[in-house]
């Protein structure tokens, strides 16, 4: 991306099935803070169009689509459309539901204005706004893996704060959490909390901090459903704040990201972490699993260096 007068100037970039060789971009109007896949093609039809939400540093929300051209298979990126003030300020987390239904919501966004939006894909129309849920920007959004009415946030506030979409209804909604957590033994020196993700089919829930910690808590259930959030342990995972989180359900390992340009990997019920620093002096800033092949999952990670990474580990 680049400074373009008021706002940066970025791209959304698309790399193809085969690896990073094939590759698809589209210009966008300013800097895209974030980016998550809505939903995936049914089938293996050339037609069928991968769709992206994207938040910028304008405070709108953008759809995208994706359909590999069928001569070349180069992936093909096109805008949709876009929900222009969607956040006061920088939208600055985009979550998708791993398995969207009819009866709840697509996508879930984090802004810095600290409030938390539940979108409707097909119309690009926000069905949920919950007013500052949290004092400061909302950092990290995470959809439940199996229950897409659930959504975890952690924030500028250092809290951590789960929500449930069938309780909460229409945009001016200042809904109460299900669940939170924000007590000292979790922020003391901690600070605030940059990125959220669901683990273990949604039995714990980890936590990135600016502290470069990472904190797993655990969900405490009862038979009428969660109820609270226990804190199980702290790994310290990174010199710098930890910007993002990726769990792998296959392997049941955590990836985990920061601002000291490592990518590391947490694996275990007593975490043994190991890490790479595959980004030089620059920050890393985003991580993510691949689709497992061979019966194992590739890591990725991207960085201030304008690359994504493979990480061997």
């Amino acid at each position: 991306s680049g400074f373009n007068g008021r706002l940066w100037s970025g791209a959304i970039v698309v790399a193809g099935a085969d690896g990073l060789g094939r590759t698809g971009s589209a210009p966008t109007r300013a800097g895209i803070c974030a980016l998550a896949c809505v939903s995936s093609p049914a089938s293996s039809s050339s037609s069928s169009a991968v769709i992206l939400a994207s938040g910028n540093d304008a405070g709108a929300v953008e759809l995208w689509s994706c359909v590999a051209d069928g001569a070349s298979g180069r992936p093909e990126v096109r805008h949709v459309g876009d929900a222009k003030g969607a956040h006061d300020g920088a939208v600055t987390s985009v979550s998708a539901s791993p398995a969207p239904r009819p009866d709840a919501f697509a996508f879930a966004t984090g802004g810095a204005d600290g409030h938390l939006g539940l979108w409707d894909a097909s119309a690009l129309r926000r069905i949920v706004c919950v007013q500052h849920a949290h004092v400061g920007a909302v950092h990290g959004t995470a959809v439940h893996p199996t229950d897409g009415n659930l959504v975890a946030t952690a924030g500028e506030d250092g809290a951590v704060r789960v929500w449930d979409a069938r309780a909460m209804g229409g945009c001016s909604s200042s809904g109460t959490a299900q669940m939170q957590r924000s007590g000292d033994d979790i922020r003391r020196n901690m600070g605030r909390a940059f990125a959220v993700e669901w683990c273990r089919e949604g039995a714990s829930i980890a936590v990135g901090y600016e502290s470069g910690e990472v904190c797993f808590l655990d969900v405490r259930s009862s038979s009428t459903g969660p109820r609270g959030l226990d804190t199980r342990g702290v790994v310290k995972a990174h010199s710098d704040a930890v910007r993002a989180l990726a769990w792998d359900p296959e392997s049941l390992r955590l990836a985990s990201c920061g601002d000291d340009g490592v990518t590391a990997c947490h694996s275990g019920e007593v975490p043994v972490t190991t890490s790479a620093s595959v980004h030089g002096e620059n920050y890393a800033r985003c991580v993510m699993w691949s689709s497992p092949r061979e019966g194992v999952a590739q890591l990725y990670s991207g960085g201030w260096d304008g690359a994504l990474r493979v990480v061997a580990i």
